[in-house]
């Protein structure tokens, strides 16, 4: 696994534990979910910023998530 897979992965398990992934995130947040993804694998994790202003928002919302703690699990007892 590449150095860039890795994280991609988790940015991934981040969003899961928030109850997310990047269709999800997308919907929720009002964004395409296709622009998500390519905008993900093109600029998260690097020093590259997007030179369109949907591509900037869409790195800030998830900035702005990833700040905040994930829920904690419901128990199944």
């Amino acid at each position: 696994m590449s150095d860039r897979e890795a994280i991609i992965f988790d940015l991934q398990d981040k969003l899961y534990d928030r109850g997310l992934n990047f269709a999800a995130f997308a919907q929720i947040n009002g964004f395409d979910a296709s622009t998500v993804h390519k905008t993900i694998h093109t600029y998260y994790g690097t020093d590259r910023t997007p030179r369109g202003p949907v591509g900037r928002r869409i790195l800030r919302k998830l900035s702005e998530i990833l700040a905040q703690e994930p829920e904690p699990a419901l128990s199944q007892n």
